[in-house]
């Protein structure tokens, strides 16, 4: 407490110390800072670094004015990280006050519910709105304070007083333009809680009563996006019709139809995809969006296996989004669907966005991909000298790893693409699983851990050594994958390759069976106690009885 208050004093003459202004690149390393130190519950500190960006941001500077705001969104929340509730108060009003007319302030009100909510302060959080609409019941943004308030009951599962905070809203605020954008955030918040029917129902009074008011085009599409949640099919095709019957002129459209089709483009739904893609490209071909619109439609094309549907795309690309800042990443997201199936194409394009954007953020893997292609025309040696290459250039690139992964995988992909002789993998086909295993053993140990790349590497490692019949080395990354990272997606998996592995040293006599058949068991409960819920869990379970069974009856 000490510290906060002796940094509060010495920030009101700050300004008078310094000489000279700070520079944006300042703020900006103090917003970085700040983020880390919050996210590390350093929250003194973090408060040190907002509070400075807050002190020496120049309001006439549009982008110092953004990293202020940005402070301003966090500093609620570390008061009521640490029981300030009268100081998190003062700071959600600087807030509201400071930036009131700002795009992304009802989400930032929004924002501070959620991440209360991982702090456990969500009961506060609302607190907080009150107090301020309680002490000011005309307070200029009242109505972002009414729907801070519905979006924390939402959170507190209390629906009546949800529904009570609504409909004041509709009743004091109906002619405020945005009153739809209040409605809409209350409805995305029980979306995001998976409460669909409720989030459907708020979404649709929205359109129903004030189609013409500020971002209601977004709660056209939540009455899409819920419908599917839903299952509700039809719903959502009758939705996405009156999106573009009736919002047509919405500054927002092609925004919100993209990220419609974004979402049947992840279920390869071509059928619903396309038209919204066409729609945007045939009349909003000038917007961002446009470029992942062209691109979707290359990748059903690509789906479908039409080839003359793949070239022409890839050409429209080109003829129309040259210039565009999205064309490295849409080149090379194109080539990454293209691997394995057109490798000419995606050489090319891989190619492209080495030759044209050299400082991308996708080179690395651009010429990986461009090594592994190698790999599969079976120039091992090519492969090999640009993955070192690669190595050696971009050794400070913050996703080396991942660039490092696809190296692995390249020699995954080549080991399993041998044909086998006698079941059984041939020589060539273990010493490429020997290579995967080295890249993957390189991010193990010569890398900061990267929470997903880095269990990947351990999960796979281990899986290389199960096949190389390395034994207690499999058993080894399988069990640090699920000791150092339990939460990654495979972390069941790899307890359960464990049990695997140990059945393969029974059968190839390593182990005696007793002992093999020890292990086994105490893997599987290992497995029914972090991993009840995973898909073998009850298989496990069943193995488990039945081993009881026997042991019993052997005694």
């Amino acid at each position: 407490m000490r510290n906060i208050s002796i940094f509060k004093l010495s920030c009101f003459f700050l300004p008078i110390l310094i000489a000279t202004p700070f520079a944006l690149a300042d703020l900006a390393d103090d917003m970085d800072g700040a983020e880390k130190l919050y996210e590390a519950g350093n929250y003194v500190q973090a408060e040190q670094n907002f509070q400075n960006i807050i002190n020496n941001a120049d309001p006439n500077k549009p982008e110092e004015l953004e990293l202020a705001f940005q402070a301003r969104r966090k500093l609620p929340l570390i008061y009521l990280a640490t029981d300030q509730r009268d100081q998190a108060q003062v700071s959600m009003e600087q807030l509201l006050t400071k930036h009131p007319t700002h795009e992304r302030l009802p989400h930032s009100i929004h924002g501070i519910v959620e991440q209360a909510k991982e702090l456990g302060k969500t009961l506060q959080a609302g607190q907080v709105y009150q107090n301020i609409l309680e002490a000011q019941p005309k307070h200029p943004q009242a109505i972002w304070l009414k729907m801070g308030i519905a979006i924390t009951n939402a959170h507190l599962g209390n629906d009546q007083a949800v529904d009570s905070a609504l409909q004041n809203i509709i009743a004091q605020h109906a002619d405020d333009d945005r009153a739809a954008e209040a409605l809409g955030q209350t409805a995305w918040a029980y979306r995001k809680l998976n409460q669909h029917e409720k989030a459907r129902k708020v979404y649709q009074y929205v359109v129903d009563n004030w189609p013409d008011k500020d971002r209601a085009i977004f709660s056209q599409r939540g009455i899409i996006l819920s419908s599917l949640k839903l299952g509700d099919q039809d719903a959502a095709d009758a939705a996405a019709e009156q999106l573009v019957q009736n919002f047509s002129e919405d500054k927002n459209i092609a925004k919100v139809l993209w990220t419609v089709a974004d979402v049947y483009k992840d279920k390869k739904d071509w059928e619903r995809m396309r038209p919204l893609c066409e729609y945007i490209l045939a009349n909003h071909s000038s917007d961002e969006d446009a470029i992942w619109a062209q691109q979707a439609l290359i990748f059903a094309c690509i789906d479908q296996q039409d080839v003359a549907g793949i070239d022409s795309g890839i050409q429209e690309l080109f003829a129309k989004f040259t210039t565009h800042k999205g064309m490295p990443s849409a080149a090379y997201g194109t080539a990454r669907k293209l691997n394995r199936i057109n490798d000419a194409t995606a050489q090319q394009l891989y190619q492209y966005v080495v030759d044209k954007h050299p400082d991308h953020e996708y080179i690395p893997f651009a010429r990986v991909n461009l090594g592994q292609i190698k790999l599969r025309l079976g120039d091992e040696q090519g492969a090999e000298a640009i993955f070192q290459k690669v190595l050696t250039d971009y050794k400070d690139h913050p996703r080396l790893a991942e660039a490092a992964h696809l190296m692995a995988e390249g020699y995954w992909y080549k080991a399993f693409a041998e044909p086998r002789q006698n079941h059984q993998m041939t020589e060539n086909a273990k010493e490429s699983l020997q290579k995967a295993l080295a890249k993957w053993e390189l991010i193990i140990t010569q890398f900061p851990v990267v929470p997903y790349t880095t269990a990947n590497a351990h999960y796979l490692a281990g899986a290389c050594c199960y096949r190389l019949g390395q034994y207690e080395k499999a058993i080894e990354y399988f069990q640090k994958t699920v000791d150092s990272f339990p939460d990654y997606e495979k972390a069941w998996l790899a307890q359960n390759r464990i049990v695997k592995v140990y059945k393969f040293m029974i059968r190839d006599g390593i182990i005696p069976e007793r002992e093999g058949e020890a292990a086994m068991t105490a893997a599987y409960q290992k497995l029914i106690t972090n991993f009840p819920d995973c898909p073998i869990a009850g298989r496990a379970s069943k193995w488990l009885e039945i081993y009881a069974i026997s042991t019993e009856g052997g005694q």
